[in-house]
């Protein structure tokens, strides 16, 4: 999937074009936002600890997560490339601007559960997403780093 959003998001400047470009490969893998079998993983990839460690622990374990199978899945560090990543900070978004941007993603109809990773209560905004979620009344699964586990 990563290679679909780095060609979606390869002339993305902003925010706004990154939402706009995951629309777009969702739609392109014939997501029509009435299944809900998308999943979106989270946990810490600033708020706590070294940043490369955590960003390489979401790749791991966003791997990890699709070899389990029966669920199709995405998490920041499929959208985000390194040079995205470095182009789309370097505007001065603060972490409220990253929370609307991730709430409207969940908000946009196709996201039908998230994923919980370890640690996921560290970080500041995974406690956000986790009660969006939770209002949405989205699945929940938490990773323990072996196996998915439904949360009530």
């Amino acid at each position: 999937m990563r290679d679909l959003f780095d060609a979606a998001l390869r002339n993305a400047q902003d925010l706004g074009d990154v939402y706009l470009g995951i629309m777009r490969v969702f739609r392109s893998l014939g997501y029509d936002g009435r299944s809900r079998d998308l999943f979106y993983i989270f946990g810490v990839i600033t708020s706590y600890g070294d940043i490369a460690q955590n960003l390489a622990a979401m790749m791991r374990r966003t791997d990890e997560i699709r070899s389990l199978g029966g669920r199709k899945i995405f998490a920041p560090t499929c959208v985000f490339s390194e040079s995205l990543a470095q182009k789309i900070n370097s505007r001065g978004y603060r972490h409220e601007d990253w929370m609307a941007f991730w709430t409207k993603v969940l908000c946009s109809g196709y996201v039908g559960g998230v994923i919980l990773t370890p640690g996921w209560e560290r970080s500041r905004g995974a406690d956000m997403e986790y009660a969006i979620a939770r209002n949405l009344g989205l699945v929940v699964y938490r990773y323990d780093d072996t196996n998915l586990l439904l949360m009530d």
